[in-house]
């Protein structure tokens, strides 16, 4: 991960990775989402075809992988309706029927819908990002650069008198600061006396 903040400097690559970023923390919410509808399918697909699967976590992984895969076109056909109530197979589960007609609808709104949603704020991000690149690129660059400023110079053991010298900045610093403060206290507070004395008379 730290390789990809070499692309920040960049012109060309440090925007796509901003890009790619931001479309993966699209991509986390969206599962989320999808997750939804994934297990809402996989646990009714479990019931009805598995009816009598003793309870185990070899079931839950069941009610997430197929339906997960069928996203991606395995449809694992012999599942779908397998035959029943013929001689030489098993008996029919009541409500078998109705397990091609929900995962129709399951994959309608899982593929088609959701994906090309998907695909949708995808391309949304590109277009954004490409309306701004040369900002994002001046952006990324000045963070490398400050960030890179701020490290310390001397490597273990020695990095502590780095820490020493920073704290002594910071501290003279703090001081000069609260001396210039405290001073244009006292002359504001000077002049004001004297604009009210020279109004009063």
């Amino acid at each position: 991960m730290r390789i990809l903040r070499l692309f920040d400097v960049s012109k060309l690559l440090g925007p796509f990775v901003t890009m790619i970023f931001t479309m993966i923390k699209m991509l986390v919410q969206f599962v989320t989402f999808l997750l939804v509808v994934i297990m809402a399918y996989g646990v009714f697909r479990q019931a009805l075809l598995f009816p009598d699967e003793e309870k185990s976590w070899q079931s839950v992984r069941n009610v997430f992988f197929a339906p997960h895969v069928m996203i991606y076109g395995e449809l694992l056909v012999d599942t779908i309706d397998p035959p029943c109530g013929i001689p030489g197979t098993a008996e029919c589960i009541p409500g078998h029927w109705l397990n091609p007609i929900v995962m129709a609808g399951y994959l309608m709104i899982s593929s088609v819908l959701l994906l090309n949603v998907l695909i949708a704020i995808f391309n949304s991000i590109y277009e954004h990002m490409k309306a701004m690149t040369h900002k994002i690129w001046k952006f990324n660059r000045y963070a490398f650069v400050v960030e890179y400023k701020k490290k310390l110079n001397l490597p273990p053991p020695l990095i502590i008198l780095s820490h020493i010298y920073n704290e002594c900045v910071n501290f003279w610093g703090s001081l000069i600061a609260f001396i210039i403060a405290r001073m244009m206290t006292f002359v504001l507070g000077h002049l004001s006396f004297v604009v009210r004395f020279k109004f009063c008379t």
